[in-house]
């Protein structure tokens, strides 16, 4: 398998391409819902278990839906994640308080869709929800930083882990519910014609962002490779690992706590929660995706190469239509020394030289690169130049086009760049974002059927909506 690149993923045009719509609406994608449809605790990582101070929230109803009420705390730790999320200045009262309007909505609707689902005989297991509430529990650490910042939060909010498990488990209930419900009577996002695709296009023309400054961009990357002798010891010890699991001699959970040294999940079993197609084939190229994607839930793989070091995988549930996995894994490390970096260097520098004596560079990223587009002669296509890191983009600055730099070195790998050509700013063609746009309108027509929908089923459920104050 080729070694994968260390440095930065090249986004898709959907980084840089903001469809209004779309992100004022988070529909049905693949048969989740999120964004402020239903703003699931779940979805909203560590900055949804945030709660004002005890002293400033009083337990009041805003809202009810039948019996079940909405609280104040409950609209404030929501609007409190909402508004870290989008980035809004909380002294922003006018845009504060649309937003909480939609965090009330939005938790009216998901108490319907939850109570509609019951109606029809929709449920969730005990064990689906368990593993949600371990999923959200290990996002919250992991993005804090330590368990023991974990805790140290959980003072500060006056919460203890039992409690937010037990506010996590009813959200998640309910997400899930509300989440099975629509995609049962709603079904998947309707199709949509090239024509009507154009004519939105043309409709909503001017809503659209320019395309950003760009430049074409060619590159071969050498990694610094680890000593031989080490990486075989190492990959023998994570195969003897997997081995072990496998017979049932240790768990993935234990092994992970003992052997891995991603700190981030290795104390907590190595759970990554789910993963989405994409998620991990960008930095680590779409064969390391792939055999993760392709294992059955419970199943281990063999060691996995990445430029970190190898790793076993194993997946707890997979989702029927192979998009999303709830993953773990253990990381056994491979450092580089200062030796293996001098001979990085010393091959990305006789690669250089070979280009520049007329070697052609295409060839030379074929033969050489670690990145994953180097069997593609090292072309990554159109690239927004604020994504480049920094001393890629000075770099490339003084370049004509066809020019390539000197080598560049960037965290244990070293860089060639070729400038194959530059933009500036301009709106996007068609061709350019049909793609995407067409999963846009289908969010669209999405959107519309659902919103007829639940205000057919927001008639048939008592909603009463208190003032705030």
């Amino acid at each position: 398998m080729r070694t994968v690149d260390r440095g930065r993923r090249t986004p898709s045009k959907t980084r840089h391409l903001e469809m209004p719509a779309a992100r004022r609406h988070a529909h049905l994608r693949g048969g989740r819902i999120a964004g402020p449809l239903l703003l699931a605790l779940l979805a909203g990582g560590a900055a949804a278990s945030v709660r004002p101070a005890a002293a400033e929230t009083a337990e009041r109803i805003v809202a009810i839906v039948e019996d079940q009420p909405i609280l104040k705390t409950e609209v404030q730790a929501r609007l409190l994640a909402e508004l870290e999320q989008r980035g809004i200045d909380a002294s922003d009262t006018a845009t504060v308080n649309q937003l909480r309007d939609l965090v009330i909505d939005g938790l009216i609707e998901q108490r319907v869709l939850s109570l509609h689902a019951k109606a029809v005989g929709i449920t969730v297991s005990d064990e689906q929800v368990a593993q949600a509430v371990e999923d959200a529990i290990a996002r919250n650490k992991q993005a804090i930083g330590s368990d023991q910042l974990f805790r140290m939060q959980l003072e500060r909010e006056g919460l203890t882990e039992t409690e937010l498990r037990a506010r996590f488990a009813d959200e998640a209930r309910r997400t899930m519910l509300a989440e099975r419900v629509v995609q049962a009577e709603l079904g998947s996002r309707p199709e949509v014609t090239p024509e009507e695709v154009r004519r939105y296009y043309d409709e909503h023309r001017s809503e659209f962002p320019d395309r950003e400054p760009s430049i074409h961009l060619q590159r071969i990357v050498i990694l610094a490779e680890p000593d031989s002798a080490l990486v075989r010891r190492t990959h023998d010890l994570a195969a003897e690992t997997a081995a072990n699991i496998r017979a049932g001699k240790i768990t993935f959970a234990d092994a992970a706590s003992r052997y891995s040294d991603d700190p981030n999940t290795g104390r907590e079993g190595g759970n990554l929660g789910r993963l989405e197609r994409g998620d991990l084939a960008g930095n680590l190229g779409p064969d390391f995706e792939n055999e993760v994607f392709a294992l059955q839930p419970g199943q281990v793989s063999d060691p996995l190469r990445s430029p970190l070091g190898f790793h076993l995988f194993t997946i707890t549930e997979r989702d029927s239509l192979g998009a999303g996995v709830r993953a773990s894994h253990i990381l056994f490390s491979i450092p580089v020394v200062r030796a293996d970096e001098l001979q990085a260097e010393a091959e990305a520098r006789r690669v250089h030289d070979e280009i520049v004596a007329g070697a052609d560079f295409g060839d030379e990223a074929r033969k050489y690169s670690d990145a994953p587009e180097g069997a593609q002669g090292g072309d990554l296509g159109w690239v927004p130049v604020k994504l480049l890191e920094e001393p890629l983009q000075k770099a490339l600055e003084p370049l004509a086009e066809g020019q390539v730099t000197d080598v560049i070195g960037l965290q244990g790998a070293f860089m060639l760049a070729r400038n194959l050509g530059r933009e500036e700013a301009r709106p996007y063609s068609f061709e350019e974002i049909e793609q995407e746009l067409t999963e846009h309108v289908r969010d669209v027509r999405m959107e519309e059927r659902y919103r007829q929908w639940i205000s057919g089923l927001k008639n048939g459920f008592y909603i009463e909506k208190r003032a705030w104050d």
